[in-house]
């Protein structure tokens, strides 16, 4: 299997793995982009994290400026909205992005 980075399909992937003999589970992951207002001292992107990673089915928390945050979650736990709550809580504005 020759693919660049990111994009094999999740058979493909699935076939490779238990090929090998291992177990495996293709988990549907979508990406968000949310943007944040407020965010304007180094430990506020810190916070945000933090929430956003506390939610069961959050694979991954990207905030690559002050004014916004990418993230990888499972569809099937998460909702758009639990992450823009998620921020609020924190004592920011979010919506989401698109």
């Amino acid at each position: 299997m020759t693919r660049r980075r990111g994009t094999a399909p999740g058979s493909e992937l699935t076939r490779a793995v238990r090929g090998a003999g291992y177990v495996a589970t293709v988990i549907p992951t979508v990406k968000t982009t949310l943007e944040v207002q407020g965010m304007g001292c180094s430990g506020c992107p810190e916070k945000v994290d933090a929430a956003l990673g506390r939610i069961r089915g959050v694979r991954a928390v990207r905030i690559p400026s002050c004014n916004e945050a990418v993230i990888y979650y499972d569809r099937r736990r998460v909702s758009t909205n639990q992450l823009v709550q998620a921020v609020s809580r924190c004592g920011f504005t979010a919506r989401a992005r698109g």
